[in-house]
Parts: structure tokens; sequence; C-alpha cells
């Protein structure tokens, strides 16, 4: 199903605004919070605020930074690549 890999708009503005998310560990943003260390992920008996102390007492800012910018070098990669697709179709049509 198409939606299982829909990203909502409040994962990309976390991401431009530096704010770390705290995400499902079953929903596909999961995915792309522990490959680029984005925030907290939650499994569905985790103690939550638990959670997110270990998370805040072990926070590295330079890593988290570094993972909001490689994220976002593959979204504007793969925009680049869309309005160069649609401009094709668009100019073959």
């Amino acid at each position: 199903m198409i939606s299982d890999y829909l990203m909502s708009n409040r994962f990309y503005l976390s991401v431009t605004h530096g704010k770390p998310m705290i995400v499902n560990s079953k929903c596909t943003q999961a995915d792309f919070v522990k490959q680029y260390n984005l925030g907290v992920i939650i499994d569905e008996n985790d103690n939550i605020a638990e959670k997110i102390k270990d998370y805040w007492i072990h926070f590295d800012k330079i890593q988290y930074e570094n993972g909001c910018a490689e994220f976002l070098q593959i979204v504007r990669s793969d925009e680049m690549k869309f309005y160069k697709t649609l401009d094709n179709f668009i100019k073959y049509d």
C-alpha cells in the first residue's frame, strides 16, 4: 500500500527546524530516524518518559545535525530527480 511509505509534513518540519522527533517503531519514519539519528523510536511496551530521558542524556548535537543534513541532502536529490522527470514529461507530451 502506498500510504505505508508516506512521510508527514511534521517529519520534514522536525528535520528542517532541528527538532528531534518521537516516532512509533512500526512506522516508515522509524527507519529514517534510526538511520539518520533524528530522534527517539518508541516501541509499544516502552516507558516513553524513560526512553526520552535516556535520549536526552546521550544526545549528541553534532551527530544529530549531521544526520539532519544527510537526510535533507537525500530529500533534495529526490526532489531534483522528480522535477527533472516532470520537466522531461512536459517537454515530450
